[in-house]
């Protein structure tokens, strides 16, 4: 789906959803673009990386292009598998293939829509008091937020896709953001593919010593490494794509000069992605530090190991472009730190949101009971209703909430709710302590094992 396309698709949608005149131009901006952002969670996953593969192939030698066009000599492959993750792979045939799973689609935009929301504030507000001018600023609901994203890739549930407001420019940010993230995640699987990596599964000693035999013409050299290294040298390749590809689209539009404004996004893109990496280790209760490209336990190096190599490649390519990588990666990453440091961590002022999101989901989850109780309207609507809520808030402390009632009181409208509307695995839920000063969140990050858990799905344990 070309952006051209996914413009009409949002517009016919507004179309459906809004009666004609109803909505004054900026108004209808806003609505497409949050029409767009669902739709990178949904039915269009695939549509939005074939987007990317056109941006990527722009910048490739004519040969590499030809190949990523042709359906008979290249795959894409868009599943929900329930991992946070992208794989290159070749078939008996030697046809290219590309994974990527959904969630990992769905957690990029996650993120990047989690600190659009902060970058994007001129004066951000603390997330605890509101106000602009606080001695101690809480980042506590961010922290949350990103967190959850991570689990609901790590689990088979859905939890984490919280639908809080955000501005126009903020919306515009978080789109272009993930945007660069998934062209650096398809082109780093593209880079296993140029440089003749083998599609062994990562981790295998196969994989680990091997000779690079088919280097693009891009700087990468081929050298004999373990996995860490393969993966350094797919990263550095996949660095270069995204440059190339920023630099090709401003050119496109008349623009010669490169200013590091116009790399904002790109920075942002890749740092995402080397969030999202970290959040999937923290989520699966792994140590992102205990990565290295020498450890010979992880395949894939830690993140100062990426960004620094994503840095120097970005300077050898286009002068000052890995100066302004480092500056402009600084904001990005100084929230996501405080995230982490805030789980970790959490001061009272951190706390106050947090328990303040506990008791919003136990109120709604309250509500619906007592309309299910008092039957004030049919059992479907309020279903319905309890839904919504639960998206508006935090789907894990809902999800939480509802199965605490369920367990005091396991009657009809109880477990008509939990059937219906809960989504996170059991035994996860089981470890969310509300009552507890961090509501169990750090656990979860910090001190869990990692989890192979299937998905719950409760209807497999009540009748309807």
């Amino acid at each position: 789906m070309t952006p051209e396309e996914l413009a009409a698709f949002t517009a016919e949608l507004i179309d459906r959803y809004y009666s004609p005149g109803s909505l004054t131009e900026p108004e209808r901006e806003v609505a497409r673009n949050t029409l767009i952002s669902a739709v990178r969670d949904g039915t269009a996953s695939r549509q939005l990386i074939e987007t990317v593969i056109d941006q990527v192939t722009r910048v490739l030698p004519d040969k590499v292009s030809a190949r990523l066009r042709n359906r008979e000599q290249f795959s894409l492959d868009v599943e929900q598998h329930g991992r946070i993750n992208a794989h290159a792979a070749r078939d008996a045939d030697g046809r290219w293939i590309v994974g990527f799973d959904k969630a990992m689609i769905s957690t990029l935009y996650g993120v990047a829509r989690t600190m659009s929301a902060r970058i994007s504030s001129e004066s951000p507000l603390c997330e605890s008091c509101g106000r602009s001018d606080c001695r101690t600023p809480s980042v506590a609901r961010t922290a949350r937020r990103m967190l959850e994203y991570g689990l609901r890739g790590v689990w088979f549930g859905d939890c984490g896709a919280e639908d809080w407001p955000l501005t126009y420019d903020q919306m515009r940010m978080a789109d272009a953001v993930a945007r660069e993230a998934e062209t650096f995640v398809f082109a780093h699987e593209v880079g296993h593919q140029l440089l003749d990596h083998p599609s062994a599964p990562q981790g295998n000693p196969a994989a680990r010593d091997v000779r690079v035999r088919y280097v693009s013409e891009t700087t990468v050299k081929p050298v004999h490494g373990a996995a860490e290294n393969i993966e350094l040298h797919a990263d550095m390749l996949a660095s270069g794509i995204l440059l190339d590809s920023v630099v090709e689209r401003l050119a496109a539009n008349g623009i010669s000069e490169i200013k590091p404004g116009y790399l904002a996004a790109s920075v942002y893109g890749a740092e995402t992605f080397f969030a999202v990496s970290e959040l999937l280790d923290r989520c699966q209760g792994e140590n992102p530090e205990s990565r290295s490209p020498r450890s010979g336990t992880k395949v894939h190096p830690n993140n100062n190991w990426r960004r620094s190599f994503t840095e120097i490649v970005w300077e050898n390519k286009l002068s000052g472009a890995g100066v302004a990588y480092e500056r402009l990666s600084r904001s990005w990453r100084s929230v996501i730190d405080a995230c982490w440091a805030t789980l970790a961590a959490p001061s009272e002022h951190d706390v106050m949101v947090w328990w303040q999101d506990w008791l919003a989901a136990d109120a709604a989850v309250r509500s619906a009971l007592a309309q299910l109780e008092e039957e004030s309207a049919p059992p479907d609507e309020i279903i319905a209703q309890a839904a919504q809520a639960r998206a508006r808030g935090s789907q894990l402390l809902f999800d939480r909430a509802a199965m605490g009632q369920f367990t005091a009181n396991p009657m009809i409208p109880a477990t008509l709710l939990a059937v219906r509307v809960v989504r996170c695995p059991l035994d996860v839920l089981r470890t969310v302590d509300p009552t507890r000063p961090v509501l169990g969140l750090a656990d979860l990050v910090f001190a869990s094992q990692a989890r192979e858990s299937p998905f719950v799905r409760l209807a497999e344990d009540f009748p309807d």
